[in-house]
């Protein structure tokens, strides 16, 4: 079974075509988003890709650990676990299984993300990955982008 952190499909869908972050919505209002994605890591203290692995918890504030692909910044482990997904408006929708750009900040037992820090889908964020793969030192292993 599939399971679905806080996420509206008509929503996601519209974010998709329109580019914007996993569960973008009109109640949320963010910051203008950076052009460069090494711009957007400097705003936070972790950044990584990876997979969900589980969502556990309550709806409204589920835990949600990530198999790790590549950690830009940040903690260096082989699974976090994300202690908020941001508040309700703001709140991401993570679905077991899809992979993701997270950024997120707080200590590695509290780390955080909400869709105004830039955290997507990795199919969403294609140019995202390639400029920091390069900023790493990735650029000859580059980390493969699924299809949307």
């Amino acid at each position: 079974m599939v399971r679905i952190a806080r996420v509206a499909v008509p929503t996601v869908l519209l974010a998709a075509l329109a580019g914007a972050p996993v569960g973008a919505d009109e109640s949320c209002s963010c910051p203008q988003p950076v052009e460069h994605a090494t711009k957007e890591l400097g705003r936070h203290q972790s950044g990584f890709a990876g997979t969900v692995a589980k969502i556990e918890g309550e709806a409204e504030a589920p835990r949600v650990t990530f198999d790790v692909a590549r950690v830009y910044k940040g903690p260096r482990r082989k699974t976090l676990t994300l202690a908020s997904s941001g508040a309700s408006a703001c709140g991401v929708g993570f679905e077991a299984g899809r992979e993701y750009l997270v950024f997120a900040d707080g200590a590695v037992e509290a780390l955080a993300t909400d869709r105004c820090a830039g955290t997507r889908t990795l199919a969403q964020a294609g140019l995202s990955v390639r400029q920091l793969d390069l900023h790493a030192g990735y650029g000859s292993r580059p980390l493969r982008i699924p299809a949307e």
